[in-house]
């Protein structure tokens, strides 16, 4: 439980790091907004598997 919960710590700092450079590296609105999905799909991921 307590390594399960460390995973989800790093996996969360993990993202928000990237939303913090992802400014900085693509400006374009197109490409932040496919970004943006793809954080979605991955937070839809993560959210499924600490369901389950």
């Amino acid at each position: 439980m307590n390594a399960r919960h460390h995973c989800k710590n790093t996996v969360l700092r993990i993202i928000v790091q990237l939303q913090a450079t992802q400014p900085i590296i693509k400006p374009n609105f197109v490409t932040d907004f496919e970004s943006n999905l793809t954080t979605m799909r991955i937070m839809r991921d993560l959210l499924r598997w600490y369901l389950t």
